[in-house]
């Protein structure tokens, strides 16, 4: 995740463009967290910190971690609301995050940028206070993986897909200058990822799979996000 080093500004440039399968994993972690009005919030791989923000806008007391120091800088360098902190940790082995300290964890688009996905999961349940929630989003496994391709609907549109192979495995995006391309990612199918939160001791709340909404304007290879979720959002609750 430290790979993000040298990509920070290419990554804070997606963001302000508002590219719309990022605002829309915003959208969903927040859906998924629900009420953050006065809940201590850990936000694992916050990147340049715009969640954390729109957390600690609704409300949230916000502790943001990520391992890149170059994303931790772009964060300290937006306007920050009151109640956010921004700590440099591992999410995958903490040195600074105490047991029991928070209300809600979300971790969103960074489990595919791990191949310890399942210790992030272990954190988030060991640094939630009983009854806390965990949120997280990942790439939607059965649609944005290594062998799945735009095909044309025989109306010069790309909005189908064909998908070929469905298995775990690391690789690399074709797509020219984006950050699948430089930096690669994990495919994981969707039950592993589910298999392993329940594994960690999370009892299952919600699953949500959005599709983008029809008055969102799309590049032309992404047009299957109408009819496609491009995203997984997922949230349980460490009982008790």
């Amino acid at each position: 995740m430290a790979a993000y080093d040298e990509w920070s500004a290419f990554y804070d440039g997606l963001i302000r463009r508002r590219i719309p399968v990022i605002e829309l994993s915003f959208e969903l972690s927040l859906s998924l967290l629900g009420d953050l009005a006065g809940k201590s919030v850990c936000d694992l791989g916050c990147g340049q910190g715009e969640l954390a923000r729109r957390m600690a806008r609704l409300g949230a007391r916000v502790t943001a971690v990520d391992t890149s120091e170059r994303m931790l800088d772009l964060a300290r360098s937006y306007p920050s609301p009151p109640h956010l902190r921004y700590l440099r940790d591992d999410a995958r082995k903490p040195s600074l995050l105490p047991p029991g300290a928070f209300d809600a964890v979300v971790a969103n688009l960074m489990l595919m940028d791990t191949d310890e996905f399942e210790a992030v999961f272990r954190t988030a349940y060991a640094i939630l206070a009983p009854g806390g929630l965990m949120a997280w989003t990942v790439t939607h496994p059965c649609f944005e993986s290594p062998y799945s391709e735009p095909l044309d609907d025989g109306q010069g549109r790309l909005s189908h897909r064909r998908v070929s192979r469905y298995a775990p495995q690391w690789w690399q995006s074709r797509r020219p200058n984006t950050l699948r391309a430089a930096l690669g990612a994990w495919h994981r199918p969707l039950s592993v990822y589910v298999n392993a939160f329940l594994r960690a001791g999370f009892r299952l709340v919600r699953m949500e799979e959005p599709v983008v909404e029809r008055e969102v304007a799309l590049e032309p290879d992404q047009l299957s996000h109408y009819e496609l979720p491009p995203l997984l959002g997922v949230s349980g609750v460490k009982p008790g």
